[in-house]
C-alpha cells in the first residue's frame, strides 16, 4: 500500500510542478486535464481531486505572444537602457512577480469553489495592472488573459521555467504540431519577425511559414542550452528548398540532430497520421551541429509490428550531405557511400537542359514506387516536361527510369512529388559516356519501354496505366550498365536493384 500511495503522490507531484503543455483548441486542453487524472487515479487506493491544473495545461496560441502588435513577451523582464540603474519600477516589478507566484500557488493548493474564482480574478488583474505599468495599453475586451485563442503569455504564466537560473527554458519540449494551417498577412509578418527560420535570405535560405516548421522553431527558443526537444511532422521536414531556414537554424545550435521518417504505404505507420512523417529530435547547444543521424523511410505491411519497427531503427550520420533544404533518408554504411560517389559528379540534369532538345516526359505526381519516364507523352494531368539535348536523351530518360533515381529521388523528396529541382539536381557523368556506349543505353532503354507499353492497359478516360514492376528486369540491366560510370560497387549496385524490392514487387 506505502508502494501506491508513493507512486500516486510522486504522480501527482510531478503532474502539477514539472509538466507545462499550451494548446489552440480548448477541447484539447480539457481532454489532457482529464488524461492527467485518469493517471493518477489508477494509482490511488480511492479517486481524488485533479490537482488544479489551469495555469500549468493552459489554452492560448502557442505561437504568438503579442496582441494587436504589441510584444507582451517582455512583461515579466527589467528593463534598464544604458546609464540607468535599478529604480523603483523595478521593485514594484519583483513585487509583482512575488505576488503572482504566490497568488498561483495558492491556487494550485485550493480546493473551494468560489475561493478559487475569487484567485483567478485576482491574477487576472495582477497580469493587467503590470500591463499598464508597463506602458501597454490595450483594450482586451474583456479577453479571459490565461485562456484565449489569440496569444499565449508563455514568459507571464511559466515565468518560474523562464527565470531558473542558467536553465532558462524548458528541460524537455515535445509536440505533434498542426501543418499547413492557414494563416493572415498580419501573422505572417509577425511570424516573419518572430521566427529566424520563417525569413529568406538571398543566397543563404529560404524560409517557411508552414505551422509545423515555426513549432519547432518556437521549441527551439523555449529549450535552455542544452535542453531536448522531439516533434513528429510531415514528411516534407526532410525534404523542401522551404526548410533551409529551419535546417540552418538547427545545425548552427543544435550539437546532435536525429530524423527517422516513416512510410504510409503499404500500411500506415502511426494509424492516426494520414500521411508519411518524420520524427525530429535535437539537443540544444551553444556549438554547431557534429552529427545528424538519419534513418531510411521505414514501411510496414498490415501484419508487421510498429514496436518491432521502432526498436530495430538504425542510423547513419548524414551531416556532411545536407543541401537544399534536403535531408536525405539514408540508414546504412552502403546508402552513404552510394550518396557520396554520386555527389562527386559534377554534372547533373540540369547541364544539358536544350530549350530546342527532345522532350522527355515524367509524371510529376504519383508513381510511389517506380517512375515513369517517357519518350513520348502519356496524357497524364500531372505531366511534366523537360527538354535536353538530342545526344543524351535516351541517356537522361534511362537513368530516370532507374532504380538509382528512384533511391535518389525517395531519399531527397516528400515520397509525392517528382519535382523539377529533384530532377535538376540529380548527377549523371555525360562526358564520361562513349558514342558507342550511348547507342548501348538506347537500345537498353528502348528495349524497357517497349515491354513497359506492351504490358500497359488504358482507361476508359484514355488515361495509360503502366505495371513497371512487370518491367524490372530490363530497369536492371539499366542499373548495371550506366552503375559502373559512378564507381559503384557490384554490391552497391545490387543494393540498389533490390531496394525496397518486397514493397515494389507486391500488388
Amino acid at each position: 500500500p506505502n508502494i501506491v500511495e508513493n507512486a500516486a503522490n510522486i504522480k501527482r507531484h510531478i503532474i502539477q510542478n514539472n509538466i507545462y503543455g499550451v494548446d489552440i483548441e480548448r477541447g484539447a486542453v480539457d481532454i489532457a486535464r482529464l488524461r492527467f487524472w485518469l493517471s493518477l487515479i489508477v494509482d490511488e487506493k480511492s479517486p481524488e481531486a485533479l490537482p488544479n491544473l489551469d495555469f500549468k495545461i493552459m489554452q492560448g496560441n502557442s505561437l504568438l505572444e503579442q496582441y494587436k502588435g504589441v510584444d507582451l513577451s517582455t512583461m515579466t523582464e527589467k528593463k534598464i537602457g544604458a546609464g540607468e540603474s535599478l529604480t523603483f519600477f523595478d521593485s514594484m516589478l519583483d513585487i509583482y512577480r512575488k505576488n503572482l507566484r504566490d497568488k498561483l500557488t495558492e491556487y494550485y493548493a485550493c480546493p473551494e469553489h468560489d475561493k478559487k474564482m475569487q484567485l483567478r480574478k485576482d491574477i487576472a488583474d495582477i497580469v493587467k495592472q503590470e500591463l499598464v505599468e508597463q506602458g501597454i495599453h490595450i483594450d482586451f475586451e474583456d479577453m479571459d488573459l490565461s485562456a484565449n485563442s489569440q496569444f499565449f503569455l508563455w514568459h507571464t504564466w511559466f515565468h518560474d521555467v523562464f527565470s531558473r537560473p542558467s536553465k532558462e527554458g524548458f528541460d524537455i519540449v515535445i509536440g505533434n504540431p498542426p501543418y499547413g494551417a492557414k494563416i493572415s498577412s498580419i501573422d505572417k509578418a509577425c511570424f516573419k519577425h518572430i521566427f529566424t527560420s520563417a525569413q529568406t535570405i538571398p543566397n543563404i535560405q529560404k524560409g517557411s511559414l508552414d505551422t509545423f516548421s515555426l513549432f519547432i522553431d518556437l521549441g527551439y527558443q523555449i529549450l535552455h542550452t542544452k535542453g531536448n526537444a522531439i516533434f513528429i511532422v510531415p514528411l516534407s521536414v526532410t525534404a523542401s528548398d522551404a526548410m533551409s531556414g529551419l535546417h540552418r537554424l538547427l545545425i548552427n545550435h543544435c550539437d546532435e540532430i536525429y530524423v527517422s521518417s516513416y512510410g504510409d504505404r503499404p500500411r500506415r505507420i502511426f494509424e492516426s497520421a494520414e500521411q508519411q512523417v518524420s520524427i525530429i529530435s535535437f539537443k540544444k547547444s551553444s556549438n554547431k551541429a557534429t552529427r545528424i543521424m538519419t534513418t531510411h523511410i521505414n514501411k510496414r505491411y498490415s501484419d508487421e509490428s510498429l514496436w518491432l519497427l521502432l526498436d530495430d531503427l538504425k542510423f547513419v550520420n548524414a551531416l556532411h550531405h545536407i543541401r537544399n533544404g534536403r535531408i536525405p533518408k539514408i540508414g546504412n554504411e552502403i546508402e552513404l557511400g552510394i550518396l557520396c560517389k554520386l555527389e562527386r559528379c559534377v554534372t547533373t540534369i540540369k547541364d544539358v537542359y536544350k530549350r530546342e532538345g527532345l522532350p522527355i516526359y515524367y509524371r510529376k505526381a504519383g508513381g510511389r514506387y517506380y517512375k515513369i519516364i517517357t519518350k513520348i507523352p502519356t496524357h497524364s494531368s500531372a505531366e511534366g516536361e523537360l527538354k535536353v539535348r538530342e545526344k543524351y536523351q535516351s541517356l537522361v530518360g534511362a537513368a530516370l527510369s532507374s532504380n538509382l533515381f528512384y533511391w535518389f529521388w525517395l531519399i531527397h523528396s516528400d515520397w509525392h512529388n517528382l519535382r523539377s529541382s529533384e530532377l535538376e539536381m540529380f548527377p549523371i557523368p555525360f562526358e564520361s559516356f562513349s558514342d558507342e556506349e550511348l547507342d548501348k543505353i538506347n537500345t537498353l532503354y528502348d528495349t524497357y519501354l517497349n515491354d513497359l507499353y506492351s504490358k500497359s492497359q488504358t482507361t476508359k478516360t484514355g488515361l495509360k496505366c503502366f505495371f513497371a514492376r512487370q518491367s524490372k528486369m530490363h530497369i536492371d540491366a539499366i542499373d548495371k550498365f550506366i552503375g559502373e560510370k559512378y564507381g559503384l560497387s557490384e554490391i552497391e549496385i545490387k543494393f540498389l536493384i533490390n531496394y525496397d524490392y518486397q514493397y515494389r514487387n507486391a500488388e
